[in-house]
């Protein structure tokens, strides 16, 4: 039970560093391409 918990909680860290991680990469990407244009 404790290992479900604690592999949920990692699973949902790791989602969420993943969703954070693109959504930095895609608006660092849309201001490259504005700024080269």
């Amino acid at each position: 039970m404790v290992l479900a918990a604690k592999a949920y909680v990692f699973l949902s860290f790791s989602f969420m560093k993943g969703m954070v991680a693109a959504f930095f990469y895609t608006t660092t990407g849309m201001m490259t391409t504005t700024i080269t244009g």
